[in-house]
C-alpha cells in the first residue's frame, strides 16, 4: 500500500493535536479578543510591519491581566495584516510585493537601517534588495543608504552609461586581477560620474551590479 503506516502518522503528524483530543475527538475553544481589545489594536498597529511577538507585548503591555495568546492569526486577519511565517504586513498593502516596492523604489533615498529588522533580516526582503542593485533601480552610495536610478536619469545619465564604466574597467583589466577603489584611484582612474560627489560605495555597488565581468571577496573586486 501507498502511504504512511496509520502509527507514524500519528506519532510524528498529529501529536502537536493530543492536547485538543477529548474522548477521540478534536476540539479547540479560543480566546477571543473583545470589542475593546480589537479597537486598541486597530489604533495602535499603525506601523508597516510587525512580528507575533511584538504585537503580543503591544497587547500584554495595555492589558498586563490578559494572556497575549489571545492575539492570534485569525484576529489580526481580522484587522486586515497580511500574515506570514515571520512577519505580518499591514493591509494597507496589497501584498509583500507592494510593500517592498513602496519602501524602497519610490523614495529617491532609502535608508534600509530604518526598515524593522523583523523584514529587513528576511530573505524575501534581500533577493528584492539584491534584484534591484543588480538592474541598477538602486545605488549603494554610502553603507545602508541606497540612491533610487531617477535621481542620475534627472540629471541625464543612463543605465547604458553605467554598464560603460565597467566594460571599460574591465577592458583595463586582467582576469583574476584584484583591486578596490582605492587602488583605482591610485592608478589615475576618473569617471563622468565623479562630479556627483559620490564616495567610493557609489562605484563598489556599480560594479558589483555587473556579475558578467566582475566578483568580490571581503578585501576587494576581482576581474
Amino acid at each position: 500500500a501507498y502511504g504512511f503506516r496509520a502509527a507514524t502518522v500519528m506519532g510524528s503528524f498529529l501529536t502537536p493535536l493530543y492536547p485538543y483530543l477529548n474522548d477521540g475527538i478534536l476540539s479547540y475553544t479560543e480566546s477571543k479578543l473583545n470589542r475593546e481589545q480589537y479597537e486598541f489594536l486597530r489604533n495602535t498597529l499603525t506601523d508597516d510591519v510587525y512580528s507575533f511577538n511584538q504585537i503580543k507585548y503591544i497587547f500584554h503591555k495595555k492589558y498586563p491581566d490578559e494572556n497575549p495568546d489571545k492575539v492570534t492569526s485569525y484576529s489580526l486577519k481580522n484587522l486586515g495584516f497580511h500574515i506570514y511565517s515571520t512577519y505580518l504586513i499591514n493591509g494597507r498593502y496589497q501584498n509583500t510585493n507592494d510593500y517592498l516596492h513602496h519602501i524602497l523604489l519610490e523614495p529617491d533615498i532609502v535608508d534600509i537601517s530604518t526598515i524593522n529588522p523583523v523584514f529587513s533580516s528576511t530573505s524575501t526582503f534581500t533577493n528584492y534588495l539584491y534584484a534591484c542593485k543588480y538592474k541598477l533601480d538602486l545605488i549603494e552610495f554610502e553603507p545602508k543608504q541606497y540612491l533610487n536610478f531617477r535621481r542620475l536619469a534627472s540629471k541625464g545619465y543612463s543605465k547604458a552609461d553605467l554598464r560603460r564604466l565597467t566594460d571599460n574597467l574591465a577592458l583595463s583589466k586582467d582576469r583574476g586581477d584584484y583591486f578596490t577603489i582605492k587602488s583605482l584611484r591610485n592608478e589615475g582612474f576618473t569617471s563622468e560620474f565623479d562630479e556627483l560627489g559620490m564616495d567610493d560605495c557609489f562605484y563598489e555597488s556599480i560594479i558589483l551590479a555587473d556579475r558578467i565581468n566582475f566578483s568580490s571577496t571581503k578585501f576587494g573586486l576581482q576581474r
